[in-house]
């Protein structure tokens, strides 16, 4: 079984003190790997971002031949992680040049390497089955023609998707979703889903975000044990109370909070906005006690009331936004 990261470092823009231009994302992914390793603070994954985001294709094989020439191990100990873009929201063109241009960064080390360097890809915005099933069958294709056109030593079963869901609708039928994509892909040996918690509060508030992430948990640990697949929920914070709450004041209460993720964000406005010794003491914390966190688990009547809550919590809170979105929008430009 392969090693689940738990510190994931992100390429989110939210940092007041340090901006990270796209020319320096390269470094900043070494560093992320480097700065602390001896002691085991370092970032166990780094997630590179092509979704609304003009990151140039080549980053993910500069990234990974990077790390091999300073002797680390991508794919097995060290993992690079780029989220694509939906096809619904940009072009699938845009979509399948990220996962080729992640074939291509396998490729580039496969002589080097014993097994593949890029083994995941996020797809974000995750509605229905039928969008990472064909996401899944589109990955499948193109590794195949790498294969035999372009000698490429990867097998279909190397890459495989983590969903990303971002919204309390998704969120609250987690399982359903998964349920359905597990049926198409049966021999799938583990998968890890990445459980928004910012963006359903924009949409929906604070409370509905919070409880859908719970249910969420809840219910694929329910699917894992259903299904005989080991599942790992990663989960998407921010620093900011309304994005998450992981600070260094915060790290038990997210621990606890959302017991049972597997792997969490670190985004740019924790990383650089906060002493680097804060930050180490938040990674120590955390690959601690977050493997062997118990995972939440609600009953069925317990499931159907959180819904009820989520619902009506919504709705509480989009008739209060819509009064002053005209105001939140001029201060956002």
């Amino acid at each position: 079984m392969r090693k689940i990261p738990v510190i994931m470092a992100t390429q989110h823009p939210d940092s007041a003190r340090k901006y990270v231009p796209v020319q320096k994302e390269v470094d900043e992914a070494l560093e992320s790997f480097l700065d602390g390793r001896e002691e085991g603070l370092n970032f166990d994954e780094y997630k590179v971002d092509y979704e609304g985001k003009l990151t140039p294709y080549h980053q993910l094989a500069q990234i990974v031949t990077k790390l091999v020439l300073r002797g680390l191990d991508p794919g097995k100990t060290d993992f690079v992680t780029p989220r694509m873009p939906n096809v619904h929201e940009e072009t699938l063109f845009r979509q399948v040049m990220v996962m080729m241009a992640a074939i291509e960064a396998n490729y580039l080390v496969q002589d080097q390497l014993d097994h593949p360097a890029i083994v995941e890809l996020i797809h974000p915005l995750t509605r229905e089955a039928i969008d990472l099933i064909e996401a899944h069958k589109r990955l499948y294709r193109l590794i195949n023609m790498a294969r035999r056109d372009l000698g490429v030593k990867l097998d279909p079963k190397d890459m495989q998707l983590i969903p990303l869901f971002e919204d309390t609708s998704t969120l609250t039928r987690v399982d359903e979703i998964i349920e359905k994509y597990l049926e198409k892909f049966p021999k799938l040996e583990y998968l890890r889903v990445f459980l928004g918690r910012s963006d359903p509060a924009m949409i929906s508030g604070l409370i509905a975000a919070v409880l859908s992430v719970k249910l969420a948990i809840s219910k694929l640990y329910k699917v894992s044990d259903s299904m005989g697949l080991p599942i790992y929920p990663i989960l998407g914070v921010g620093s900011l109370p309304f994005r998450g709450h992981l600070r260094p004041d915060n790290v038990d209460n997210v621990i606890k909070e959302y017991s049972g993720f597997r792997t969490v964000t670190i985004q740019s406005a924790l990383r650089y906005d906060y002493r680097k010794s804060d930050v180490r003491g938040i990674i120590k914390r955390l690959k601690s006690e977050v493997p062997k966190a118990e995972p939440l688990a609600f009953s069925k009547s317990e499931e159907d009331e959180i819904l009820q809550i989520v619902k009506i919590a919504e709705k509480a809170y989009r008739s209060k936004i819509i009064k002053v979105f005209d105001i939140i929008s001029k201060i956002s430009e």
